[in-house]
């Protein structure tokens, strides 16, 4: 049943509650032969009463102009009726499964355009770089100086020199360590990345699949429904 004609029924129901509560006055002005006098005949000194017998009438001719005609009793909005229009379930179904998309899918989508992921990896390459530089030796340094020269037509003097700092005690080899070790750190940091990527496609997915289920859910129910008021 629409929920036009529900409050209709509502509405009419409430009414006759009301009216119903009342039955015991009303039925003491029966017998007292106040029925004419709500008819017009003379003057009642029960208003309540009148409000209630008029009420208790109104209900009952909406009740049968509805049942004679249960259409024509819809609300219309714009000119139109509010009467759905039904897609069959077969074509829904068919639209679904040409569109879908399989889970695999999703999560090669995120592993490939996940910023995070991307942050991550580039993290791994900086620290394999530091662990690259941590092994070598520092660069030498190549340097010239010249003074006075040309003063007196003398060449003046002129040195040059090379410097390399020389480490010791293995201390490029420990660099190197500690770099591997930040290099594993950053790769650690990566799978945890990667695994709640995984987790939250995966969560995002199926929670869609129980919206779909409830969207169909739904649609079968409004359809059942719609029978159901038609019969």
């Amino acid at each position: 049943m629409p929920p036009e004609i529900q409050i209709v029924h509502h509405v009419g129901q409430e009414a006759l509650r009301a009216v119903v509560k009342r039955m015991g006055k009303l039925r003491c002005v029966w017998r007292h032969g106040v029925f004419f006098r709500l008819c017009g005949v003379g003057k009642c000194d029960n208003d309540e009463v009148r409000y209630s017998l008029l009420i208790f009438l109104l209900c009952v001719v909406i009740s049968v102009t509805e049942a004679a005609d249960p259409a024509g009793w819809r609300v219309r909005r714009n000119g139109r009726s509010t009467q759905s229009r039904v897609i069959p379930a077969g074509a829904v179904r068919a639209v679904t499964l040409s569109t879908m998309t399989s889970l695999s899918d999703f999560e090669s989508m995120a592993l490939d355009r996940h910023p995070l992921l991307r942050m991550a990896a580039a993290r791994i390459n900086e620290a394999r770089g530091d662990q690259r530089q941590a092994g070598l030796w520092p660069n030498p340094m190549v340097g010239y100086s010249g003074e006075e020269m040309g003063n007196r037509g003398t060449t003046g003097m002129q040195s040059g020199f090379v410097w390399q700092k020389i480490v010791m005690g293995r201390k490029l080899k420990l660099a190197s360590q500690v770099a591997a070790g930040r290099v594993a750190e950053q790769q650690h940091l990566a799978k945890v990345s990667r695994t709640r990527v995984l987790n939250g496609v995966r969560v995002r997915y199926y929670d869609t699949l129980v919206a779909q289920q409830r969207v169909e859910l739904t649609r079968t129910m409004s359809q059942l429904g719609e029978e159901l008021a038609q019969a």
